[in-house]
């Protein structure tokens, strides 16, 4: 079974944020990957809103076209 738990780091020991179903002792694996800080997912979402415009209109166009012609229907999904 895995499974992911959001847990925080007290007193040298991690704490679950969540019941989990273990039994006592049970050994487990450990990944630890610490919750983002708010100001990098701001800075992150600063990036990608300053794409190259050109490159943003060829992905749509692109996107567009993929998902018509993967439709089951006949009728396009997007209009030009």
């Amino acid at each position: 079974m895995s499974k992911t738990v959001s847990a925080i780091y007290e007193d040298g020991v991690f704490k679950p944020q969540e019941p989990v179903s273990l039994d006592e002792s049970t050994r487990v694996y450990l990944i630890v990957q610490p919750f983002p800080k708010p100001e990098e997912a701001i800075q992150l979402l600063n990036q990608w809103m300053e794409g190259d415009p050109r490159e943003q209109v060829e992905t749509w166009t692109f996107l567009q076209r993929v998902l018509d012609e993967d439709r089951p229907s006949s009728r396009p999904l997007f209009t030009e």
